[in-house]
């Protein structure tokens, strides 16, 4: 099934399949676009507008799949509904159908009736389920034109940004140690001038995958930022793993419990964007966690400033923007 967009105000761009390449699939975001965890289809038109605001589109979203969006026509006055993804017109008929169910009844025969179908089946069917996967999950290189913000050459993308006046930014970092299954997680806020709010961390035991290291980095900051009563914070990393469970929470239920809290926390903070950072940019707030995990320093804490230990560091970051 594929979202059929009318005014788009009900469907979330990230949470929903709503571009149709080969099969129904989710759109992919630029490696250096903000993200806006509640962006919906609806913010992407221009205002009392059925036409898309371009910029923004292209801006957002890979160039391959910005076009299969600017090609799609939304209906204001219609609300956003399903349809059948298997068909190009969209339309359900039987003979389309009982070849989806003839398809699925091979694959389940095969692997839990251990039938055996015709080698040429099982190679089709597995090639075909390959593609839709492909389609659905994996960014295409030759596609993008776009490279990703770590590859970018010129200084400016190599060291710490400075948000906009009015706005603060809170820079994540996250370290994990494997063996031991124990992860720390920073959080560093910043204002537009590069000065210090507070600095906090925090030590995590049992955490088995850099996922799970990465979200609890993400609850932490957010949770820290809820404490102290911040507004209007703009959330940044290089951690890719947490920005695409947040995006996409129903295929990772075993960390749902986390990420749904992380979500339900940022209408609190007035904020809903994330953004990707380089990881040299992000250093500042890593080599916190680091410090953590590498001393053994479990004891957690919420401080104004920055730590003494990196306040040359944090001085010249400030200094350089």
């Amino acid at each position: 099934m594929v979202r059929e967009i009318g005014n788009g105000r009900d469907t979330n761009v990230w949470a929903e399949k709503w571009i149709m390449d080969k099969v129904p699939k989710y759109p992919l975001y630029r490696d250096d676009s903000t993200i806006d965890l509640m962006l919906t289809v609806a913010d992407l038109l221009l205002p009392g507008s059925s036409s898309w605001n371009e910029a923004l589109v292209r801006r957002t979203f890979i160039s391959t799949d910005a076009e299969i969006i600017l090609k799609i026509r939304p209906n204001l006055q219609k609300q956003d509904s399903l349809k059948w993804g298997v068909t190009r017109n969209g339309c359900y008929s039987s003979q389309n159908g009982y070849r989806f169910l003839d398809t699925m009844r091979a694959r389940n025969a095969l692997e839990y009736e251990k039938k055996q179908t015709g080698s040429e089946t099982v190679l089709s069917m597995a090639i075909e389920a390959a593609e839709e996967w492909r389609h659905a999950n994996i960014r295409d290189p030759s596609t993008s034109s776009e490279p990703p913000v770590s590859s970018f050459g010129n200084r400016s993308s190599q060291s710490w940004q400075p948000p906009p006046s009015g706005v603060l930014k809170c820079n994540i970092g996250v370290s994990w140690n494997e063996a031991q299954s124990i992860s720390c997680a920073s959080s560093l806020l910043r204002d537009h001038n590069g000065a210090v709010l507070f600095h906090s961390r925090r030590a995590f035991s049992g955490v088995s995958s850099h996922m799970e290291a990465e979200l609890l980095g993400f609850h932490f900051a957010v949770e820290s930022m809820r404490s102290t009563h911040q507004r209007n914070i703009i959330f940044e990393s290089h951690y890719t793993l947490a920005r695409d469970a947040l995006l996409k929470p129903s295929m990772f239920p075993r960390l749902r419990l986390v990420i749904n809290e992380v979500l339900s926390f940022l209408p609190c903070l007035q904020t809903r964007q994330m953004t990707y950072a380089c990881e040299a940019q992000n250093r500042t707030a890593t080599k916190i966690a680091e410090n953590v995990v590498c001393d053994r320093r479990f004891s957690s804490y919420i401080a104004r400033g920055g730590p003494s230990w990196l306040l040359a560091h944090l001085n010249a970051e400030a200094v350089s923007n």
